[in-house]
């Protein structure tokens, strides 16, 4: 997991099995799964998606949900 500020952890995602940060070993998980799993996270922690280069998004459960269509 990675402190990404305030308190807040989050479990790295990555795009693609190719990217550099990615080290072995590593498990794959389609989105759905990763965005269910979040739900299941403690309020506070999320997923960090990165991209192969320096792009990133932070998702939270009420973004999860969102995505999900789960009210």
């Amino acid at each position: 997991t990675y402190d990404i500020g305030e308190g807040i952890k989050a479990v790295a995602l990555y795009t693609s099995k190719d990217n550099p940060r990615l080290t072995a070993p590593y498990e794959g998980v389609v989105w759905r799964q990763a965005l269910e799993m979040v739900l299941k996270m403690p309020p506070e922690a999320g997923l960090l998606v990165q991209s192969l280069g320096t792009g990133w998004v932070a998702i939270g459960q009420a973004k999860a949900r969102a995505l999900l269509g789960v009210h």
